[in-house]
């Protein structure tokens, strides 16, 4: 079994160890890896969509289409929202129009 995985594409390599003899113990290394690996890809898609990318854009580089990316990297987003329009007692149209107001304010943040 190698102890190592690496891959290089264009300007970029990610190597990660599997240094333990046992399966399980690789598996729960590749486990920790893979959710890392999830951190920076949504960590990617946040900048990325804040330096203007499209969602084809981020799709075409996931290898998904740019509505299968938006539900991807929206999903905990529109969680959120649900759960806090219930505690709040708030219909989806108020909801909505507090998500609305708040992801403006993010953006005139952005642009100073």
């Amino acid at each position: 079994m190698a102890s190592e995985l690496s891959a290089t594409r264009k300007d970029m390599t990610v190597v990660v160890a599997l240094e333990a003899e046992d399966p399980i113990d690789r598996l729960r290394a590749l486990r920790v890896a893979d959710q890392e690996v999830a951190n920076w890809l949504a960590e990617a898609v946040g900048q990325a969509r804040g330096a203007g990318r499209s969602w084809a854009e981020i799709g075409d580089a996931l290898g998904v289409s740019r509505q299968a990316a938006w539900q991807l990297y929206n999903s905990g987003l529109r969680s959120a929202i649900a759960r806090a329009r219930t505690e709040a007692g708030l219909s989806e149209e108020e909801a909505q129009a507090v998500a609305d107001e708040e992801l403006n304010v993010v953006r005139d943040r952005r642009r100073r």
